[in-house]
């Protein structure tokens, strides 16, 4: 038997050299998503869509508006305010101390969930990448023009992955190799060590493929994937490699080597109606039974999983692709999973045979000067495509880790995210152009959340950057707390996996009040300021217009009313209304009088929480006496929420209002509301939507008694259920029924040392969910037929914390016009998070003229 002869792909070796220093490195593998984030929506109300390729981007997360009045993590901030308005100047000073967190500063204080836009932050930054790039990488003289460090950054080393090679021989202890090799057999089929020959050309190979990231010298493309090397021989004893190789697992076999003739020369044999077996033989040598074995064995090599990849010939004057790289095209059950590998220079010009007919699978890359290991346990520099096979093999490696891909889809997506912007692209030389892992290891297009089926189905689903949840202030930090560090996987417009963070979807409404906040609403129990209509029969209005903060006016004086409320009498009782207000300052009027200027209280402190919701829509109620000691009120709000709040719903109460003696008062509250794609104000949309919809119902016991002249003891109790309706989406499955409790209690002590003083003393939860669970379901990956793996896990929705606020307030009329109003309040577990504290002292000055 004849056969051509067998070229290994190299040019001489020159330059051996011993290796350099490593700096070893760490990184973050997840893909994130810079919070905070804004949920916003279009003309339609709906959200908008992802852009094509905006997933590249590599912004940084935000943190918070700039300006806000608080303090960060331990630190101390301070403000002052200054206003004229309604004829009231007001002058205040404000300081606060925080603790874990308290006070916003980095933390966000002073605004709400709606702080920038949601931005896929790329693992791959430049630092990050810049981490990778060690005298050690540096070394090998080529990862830089295929972006290698990119694919590093984004997690992927080819770790659980075997290349397998096949070459003339190699240094198996070579401390490259150490605890990588998993098999060898010599040409016989001998696994001995002592039975593998020796060899400069298979050895120098093996290390741009995967040698060991150890400080020394240089690392292969794939550092962490293992080894099986195989020895080639007759076609014979190379089938029987190619079949080991397929048994082992091996997720790419790798050939620096090939026969010196034309591929289409085979073609022309065919052509002439021979088998593609015979016109082997007639053209390399050999038998056509030995070349049909060699053809089936690479045939189920590739369906056992794994992609063959052969270098090209280092012979421009060949004239054409050559028969081993080239095999696809007389067989063409390898297409798919093959890649022909030509050899750029550092000038990107091809210096090998050029793909030619091959150019549907091959791909150039750099293998000019390159850089690897050597016999005996040394280093030194060869060209050729034998060295650019073994990165691309590499690369292979890489993209079946990190993007979950089967050979066939790692093979395309190398294919199409070639580079070919350079100067000097030609299809015909380079193919689809020269490797790039940043782009093959990036998401392509539109990346998406599936949770069942297959990626290649063709369904849609929501988009990454469409799966936000903006938590209200109820949940805490329930829902950071329980999706952080659990990571699902989002699939490209290619069907690649990328995991991220499902916690880094998640923004919490309404962060900590900072000092200034408090120091603004301080002695105000709303802005709107009534003023009884003249010759109105008892009616007053009250009005806010469109330019000032707050403004107390008669009708008729051309204000343009941004919001106003109504009262007038009605059947024996009191009709309101309120338009463009908050609900929960409407019910407000429900808390006791004294409560309404004694403290710097959060809406719902001695009040109807749930009403506080709704901050700018409509209210109205009808308060009716029932004898001389009792009354009862039916009371409607209907709106939305706020930038800082989400909302959309309606409700009613009912409440009743008993006063048995002339020191007492109770009031016994019930009630119900709707929310429309909301959930106790928290607004969950795309794979993380909680339903279409939610009802509550609430009631809760009101309560004021004076101990004497001096001194109103006060308490408020109100216990929500809410129940989950309609669809959920594709990571939530379903939402337990949610409940809720608020409480308060205070005491107020007024004429205590001058006759317009005022001492409240208060302690208060805010409303907090005390139970409720989420069942999800969380696509983790896919496998390589596409199908996408779940897993299932039930959270909960009770946060870490439990708020309690302790506050004191005193203020005094210094003169008729003017009051000062001085307070302290210390918050634990703010928001309902455990371990986060807030400090807080503010004066404020009010005159009136």
């Amino acid at each position: 038997m004849t056969v051509s002869a067998i070229a290994l792909c190299v040019l001489p070796v020159q330059n051996l050299q011993a290796g350099g220093p490593f700096s070893e490195t760490q990184f973050t593998p997840d893909w994130r998503i810079a919070a905070p984030f804004s949920i916003e929506r279009d003309s339609a109300g709906e959200e908008p869509e992802d852009a094509a390729g905006q997933q590249r981007a590599e912004a940084a997360p935000s943190t918070g508006a700039a300006g806000s009045a608080g303090a960060s993590a331990g630190g101390i901030g301070a403000g002052t305010v200054a206003a004229i308005a309604g004829g009231v100047a007001v002058v205040g000073g404000a300081v606060a101390l925080g603790a874990s967190g308290g006070g916003g500063g980095d933390d966000g204080g002073g605004g709400g969930s709606s702080v920038g836009s949601s931005v896929v932050t790329d693992p791959a930054t430049p630092a990050a990448v810049n981490a990778f790039r060690t005298s050690e990488y540096l070394a090998h003289g080529g990862y830089d023009r295929v972006n290698l460090a990119h694919a590093y950054a984004r997690g992927y080393t080819g770790a659980g992955h075997t290349i397998a090679i096949l070459d003339d021989g190699y240094q198996l202890n070579h401390p490259e190799f150490s605890g990588k090799i998993l098999v060898q057999f010599n040409a016989a089929g001998n696994p001995l060590p002592g039975a593998m020959p020796i060899e400069t050309h298979g050895t120098h190979v093996t290390g741009i493929a995967a040698a060991r990231k150890d400080n020394v010298g240089m690392h292969g493309a794939a550092f962490d994937a293992n080894l099986a090397l195989y020895q080639f021989g007759t076609l014979d004893q190379s089938a029987a490699q190619f079949t080991r190789a397929g048994i082992l697992g091996a997720t790419v076999i790798s050939n620096s080597w090939g026969y010196n003739a034309r591929i289409s020369d085979v073609q022309a044999e065919i052509a002439g109606g021979k088998s593609t077996a015979s016109a082997l033989a007639s053209v390399v040598g050999g038998t056509a039974s030995d070349w049909q074995n060699f053809l089936n064995a690479m045939d189920g090599a590739q369906d056992a999983g794994s992609v063959i990849v052969f270098a090209a010939s280092n012979n421009p004057a060949l004239g054409g692709i050559d028969v081993s790289s080239g095999m696809p095209l007389v067989d063409n059950r390898l297409m798919g999973q093959w890649l022909a590998v030509t050899n750029v220079n550092s000038s990107d010009q091809v210096v090998s045979v050029g793909c030619g007919q091959a150019q549907a699978f091959c791909l150039a890359a750099p293998g000019t000067n390159i850089y690897s290991t050597v016999p005996t346990s040394t280093y030194g520099n060869l060209s050729g495509t034998s060295m650019a096979t073994p990165l691309v093999s590499g690369a292979v490696v890489l993209v079946v880790e990190g993007l979950g891909l089967s050979p066939e889809e790692a093979v395309n997506r190398l294919l199409t995210t070639a580079d070919r912007s350079f100067a000097g692209y030609s299809a015909n030389a380079h193919g689809q152009g020269i490797l790039d892992l940043d782009a093959a290891t990036s998401p392509i297009g539109r990346v998406q959340v599936l949770a069942s089926g297959n990626v290649h189905d063709g369904g849609t689903g929501p988009g990454i950057m469409q799966t936000v949840l903006s938590a209200s202030r109820a949940f805490g930090d329930a829902f950071t707390k329980a999706l952080d560090g659990l990571r699902i996987a989002a699939f490209d417009e290619g069907g690649a996996a990328f995991l991220y963070n499902l916690g880094d979807r998640v923004a919490v409404q309404e962060p900590v009040t900072t000092a200034l906040d408090t120091l603004q609403s301080l002695g105000t129990r709303t802005d709107l300021t009534k003023t009884a209509l003249p010759g109105g029969g008892g009616v007053s209005i009250a009005v806010r217009d469109a330019d000032l903060d707050f403004r107390s006016t008669q009708l008729g004086t051309g204000v343009e009313i941004d919001a106003a409320f109504l009262d007038t009498p009605l059947w024996g009782g009191t009709l309101s209304a309120g338009f463009h207000q908050s609900s929960g300052e409407f019910l407000n009027r429900l808390a006791p009088e004294a409560a309404q200027t004694a403290f710097a209280y959060r809406p719902e402190m001695f009040s109807v929480p749930y009403a506080g919701f709704a901050e700018d829509g409509y209210s109205a109620g009808l308060e009716m006496p029932l004898g001389d000691k009792a009354s009862i009120g039916v009371l409607s709000f209907e709106g939305e929420g706020n930038e800082d709040r989400a909302f959309d719903g309606f409700g009613a109460l009912t409440t009743l209002s008993l006063r048995p003696t002339d020191r007492i008062a109770i009031g016994i509250d019930g009630g119900a509301m709707s929310e429309d794609g909301t959930v106790l104000g928290t607004d969950a949309r795309g794979g993380l939507g909680l339903g279409e919809d939610s009802r509550t119902a609430f009631a809760g016991i009101r309560a004021e008694a004076g101990i004497d002249e001096h001194w109103t003891l006060l308490g408020s109790y109100h216990h929500g259920w809410t129940v989950v309706g309609g669809s959920a989406s594709a990571i939530v499955t379903s939402v337990g029924n949610v409940k809720t409790q608020q409480m308060s209690g205070g005491l107020i002590g007024e004429h205590l040392f001058s006759k317009d003083d005022a001492l409240g003393l208060a302690v208060s939860q805010p409303l907090r969910i005390t139970g409720g669970q989420t069942s999800l379901n969380l696509p983790v990956w896919r496998d390589w037929n596409g199908d996408i793996l779940t897993r299932h896990q039930d959270v909960s929705l009770r946060p870490s914390g439990q708020e309690t606020r302790y506050e004191v307030t005193y203020g005094f009329d210094i003169d008729p016009s003017t009051r000062l109003t001085g307070l302290t309040f210390h918050r634990s577990d703010a928001d309902h998070i455990a371990g986060r504290q807030e400090t807080a002292a503010v004066l404020r000055l009010q005159h009136r003229f």
